[in-house]
């Protein structure tokens, strides 16, 4: 019998997002729990895979984030709720980490 066990339950991908080139996932890995409060699970990662699969990148982002949008030329935008709720904007190919 499965059964779920909230106090060792690990968040995955909360957001998954692509583009013509890109698959773009915004991956945690921590313990979190909405309903106490505790966001330490929000995640920090933007995974970037081709669309093959291949893991290509791993970003740590400067903010804990909840939903992300991407467009087709590689900026990504990420709602985020540290300190405070907003939107933060990367350009992934003006930071070289991307390209067209």
């Amino acid at each position: 019998m499965i059964k779920f066990n909230q106090d060792e339950n690990l968040n995955g991908f909360m957001d998954v997002k692509m583009n013509a080139n890109y698959i773009f996932g915004l991956y945690s890995g921590k313990k979190s729990d909405f309903v106490t409060g505790n966001e330490e699970g929000l995640p920090r990662n933007l995974l970037i895979f081709d669309y093959e699969g291949n893991l290509l990148h791993n970003l740590k982002l400067d903010k804990k984030c909840i939903r992300i949008a991407v467009s087709e030329d590689n900026i990504v935008y990420a709602l985020h709720l540290d300190p405070e709720s907003g939107v933060s904007v990367y350009d992934l190919n003006q930071s070289g980490i991307l390209s067209l």
